[in-house]
Parts: C-alpha cells; sequence; structure tokens
C-alpha cells in the first residue's frame, strides 16, 4: 500500500467523519503512518505534527479514531488497532525504550528469559499482555480479600490467564479484614500489599529458578533484592497509559477506592501521577482530565 495515498486517505476520511459527528473542521497535519504486527494485532501509527492534532484525530471518547478503524479494518490483515502520536513525542518515546532496553539487558533479562509476575490491580493486565509476548511468564496474584481483590478483578484475571494458557498460582498469606482494614486506610495500600507480598514472591522465584520479578506497584524502577531483580516495568517502560486503559481492563482495587475518599494526600499523589503521565506523553491530555475528575469524584 502507497504511503503516501494512505495519508491523503486518512487525512481525507477524518475530516468525513469530523463533519458526519458534526464536529468542527480542523486542518490536521499528518507527517506519516506505519504497521507493525505485533501477535494478532496490526498496529497502525498515525503520527501528527501537534498534541492538539493528536486530540482531533482521537475525537471526543474516542469516537472520531473508532470510527476511522472501522473504516480500515478490513484492508489490514490481524486485529487492526490504531494509535494516535505526535512526531516530536514518537522520537522521545523510542529514547526512553532504548534507555529501558539498555537497562534489561544490563541485568541479563533478554527477551525468552522466565519471568515472574505480580497481577493484581491497576494496569497489570495490559502489562502482562505486553510482557508474554516477550517473555515467559508465570504469575502470582494476592488474594488477602475481598477488598484487594474483588470476585470481578479475580474472574478478569483467571479468564485472561485461562485463554492464553498462562501458568498462575494465589498466593493467600492472610486475610485482611476489619479493624486491620482501617490501620491499612491511614497508609498507602499499596505499600501494605508490597510488605506483605515481598517475601513471599521472593521464594517463589527462587523455587522456580527465577532471577526477575515484576511488580508494577513498587517506588522505584528497579530493585533488588537479595539475588532477585524487582521490576516496575510501567516505571522503567513507557507503555501508553490511556492505550492500556483502552484495549485491557482496568483493575480497580476497592482499597485504593476508599483510600481516595478518606485521605486527601493519597489523592493528590493520585493526580501528582496522571498529571506527570500526561506531560510525559504516556497518556492523551483529554483521557488524563477524565481519570482525574474520575479520582477528585470520590469523597
Amino acid at each position: 500500500m502507497d504511503k503516501d495515498l494512505l495519508l491523503k486517505e486518512i487525512s481525507e476520511k477524518i475530516r468525513e467523519i469530523r463533519r458526519k459527528l458534526n464536529l468542527k473542521e480542523v486542518k490536521v497535519d499528518i507527517v506519516d503512518v506505519e504497521t507493525v504486527l505485533e501477535g494478532e494485532d496490526r498496529i497502525l501509527y498515525i503520527y501528527v505534527l501537534t498534541r492538539s492534532d493528536k486530540s482531533t484525530v482521537i475525537g471526543p471518547g474516542g469516537w472520531v479514531v473508532g470510527k476511522l478503524r472501522e473504516y480500515l479494518k478490513d484492508r489490514f490483515s490481524g486485529n487492526l488497532k490504531i494509535l494516535v502520536d505526535t512526531y516530536v513525542d514518537r522520537v522521545i518515546l523510542r529514547k526512553k525504550i532504548e534507555r529501558a532496553l539498555s537497562i534489561l539487558r544490563g541485568i541479563g533479562l533478554d527477551r525468552g528469559e522466565s519471568i515472574l509476575v505480580l497481577v493484581q490491580c491497576s494496569y497489570d493486565l495490559g502489562v502482562l499482555d505486553f510482557l508474554r509476548r516477550h517473555f515467559k511468564v508465570y504469575v502470582v496474584i494476592l488474594d488477602i480479600g475481598s477488598v484487594v481483590l474483588p470476585s470481578k478483578n479475580r474472574k478478569l484475571i483467571e479468564d485472561y490467564l485461562t485463554r492464553y494458557n498462562i501458568p498462575y498460582k494465589f498466593i493467600s498469606p492472610m486475610e485482611l479484614r476489619g479493624d486491620r482494614i482501617g490501620e491499612v486506610l491511614d497508609n498507602y495500600p499499596c505499600n501494605l500489599c508490597n510488605e506483605i507480598v515481598r517475601d513471599y514472591l521472593i521464594e517463589e522465584c527462587r523455587e522456580r529458578g527465577i532471577r526477575y520479578l515484576i511488580n508494577n506497584h513498587i517506588a522505584e524502577k528497579l530493585e533488588k533484592f537479595k539475588d532477585v531483580y524487582i521490576i516496575n516495568f510501567l516505571k522503567l517502560y513507557p507503555l501508553k497509559r490511556d492505550v492500556l486503559r483502552r484495549n485491557y481492563p482496568y483493575l480497580k482495587c476497592p482499597l485504593m477506592i476508599q483510600a481516595l475518599k478518606r485521605d486527601r494526600n493519597v489523592k493528590i499523589k493520585a493526580i501528582e501521577t496522571i498529571v506527570s503521565e500526561v506531560y510525559e506523553g504516556l497518556m492523551e491530555p483529554g483521557i488524563g482530565a477524565e481519570v482525574i475528575m474520575e479520582i477528585d469524584k470520590k469523597r
């Protein structure tokens, strides 16, 4: 498919879609497109000049890019997904990826290595979907009560793991309930889970001969405990948060929801994280604004 013709066709189709949706007619500068096959997915990257152009192509609630996908989906092999980014963010993103890969190579983590992944809440399923394409994964889920692992999340996790035939186990070192829940809510909830689960996960790694543990809820990008590397992959590798939210279940933690309602400092920290992700180009501003409003409603 000729790239120049595809660029022209996409530009014209976006204008047509916006007209049909009664959206303002805006000139969009699309500077490049490329397609990449990732497993069963065909990713169409659309690169625009500015973040304003990016918002124009995506449209309110993703309606414009969604209708563009419907129009183009039969033209490509695989399950078509469209990602829109600015050209500058593309360059910055690739530099971040190179830096992350350099760090991973530096600790000996190469494609095909065995890793243990904690899947619990937030973006964990989306991150796992990326990791399973590059590494041999074994999953552990912490079950210390429905305030940390509600039945809805448990089903979403088990359904995903079963679909892709990923080995896993639940660990239940304790049950969180009653007065202890109140104590936890006086602190940042992730700290409790990390404190409870670390020794169990390290022991699980040792028993399985695995040197790499993925825990996306620790404060640092990379830690080493005894002979196991603990990696916060979300902090290390620049996965787009809005893409993860759009394409995978976002696992809400009841404990975190209650902490946001109860503790202003927890709410401020959560909002600061979203602002930082938007600033770094990891989340589209409109999506970031929606997430911040959702956080602020928790009172």
